[in-house]
C-alpha cells in the first residue's frame, strides 16, 4: 500500500515538471518565420472573395466546382491568420504534394523564450489532406495530438469544421 502511495505522490509531483519541460521545449527566442511583409487590406479583400464566392451555402450553385488556390495566396491567409494572432508571421510552400506551412507568433511572457514556432506538413491524400507532421518549437506532436489540435484551433480561428469541409471536398492537390 506504501508502493502505491509513493507512486501516486513521485506521479503527482512529475506533472508539473512535466508541463515545465513541454513549455521550455514549445518556445524559442527566434522567430522561425520574419520578414515577412504584413498582407494589404486589398490583398485580405481579394483572399476573402475568392472564398466567399465558393462557398457552398451561396449562391445556389451547385455541383462540381474547381478552386485553385496557389502558394502566394495560401501564404497570405497563413500570414494573415498569424497576424491576428498577436504579432505573428507564417508561410507556404507546396512542393511533390506536400504543403508545408511554418508560422511563428509571440508567445505570452516566459522565462523561456519568445515566440511559438509551429512547422506542419500536409500530405495529399483523397479528399482531405493528412497531416503528416507538427512540430510546436522543438517538440515534435504525436499524430493523434496534432490532428485534435487541427480541429480545435480550425474551429476557433475560422468556424470551420474538419468533418463538414471533408464531406465537402472531392479532393486537394498541392
Amino acid at each position: 500500500m506504501r508502493l502505491l502511495i509513493r507512486s501516486f505522490v513521485l506521479v503527482l509531483a512529475a506533472l508539473p515538471l512535466a508541463a515545465l519541460a513541454l513549455l521550455a521545449l514549445s518556445v524559442q527566442d527566434r522567430p522561425l518565420v520574419s520578414g515577412v511583409p504584413q498582407p494589404a487590406a486589398h490583398d485580405i479583400a481579394r483572399a476573402k472573395g475568392m472564398f466567399r464566392s465558393q462557398d457552398p451555402r451561396r449562391g445556389g450553385r451547385s455541383g462540381l466546382r474547381t478552386l485553385l488556390v496557389d502558394e502566394q495566396d495560401l501564404s497570405l491567409v497563413a500570414n494573415y491568420a498569424a497576424s491576428q494572432l498577436g504579432q505573428g508571421a507564417a508561410i507556404v510552400a507546396m512542393h511533390g504534394g506536400v504543403a508545408t506551412l511554418q508560422a511563428s507568433v509571440a508567445a505570452p511572457a516566459n522565462p523561456f523564450g519568445r515566440y511559438l514556432n509551429v512547422v506542419a506538413e500536409f500530405r495529399e491524400a483523397q479528399a482531405m489532406p493528412t497531416l503528416d507532421r507538427l512540430s510546436i518549437g522543438s517538440l515534435p506532436v504525436p499524430r493523434p495530438v496534432a490532428e485534435r489540435l487541427l480541429r480545435v484551433a480550425l474551429r476557433r480561428l475560422a468556424a470551420i469544421d474538419i468533418d463538414e469541409l471533408s464531406a465537402m471536398l472531392q479532393s486537394v492537390r498541392f
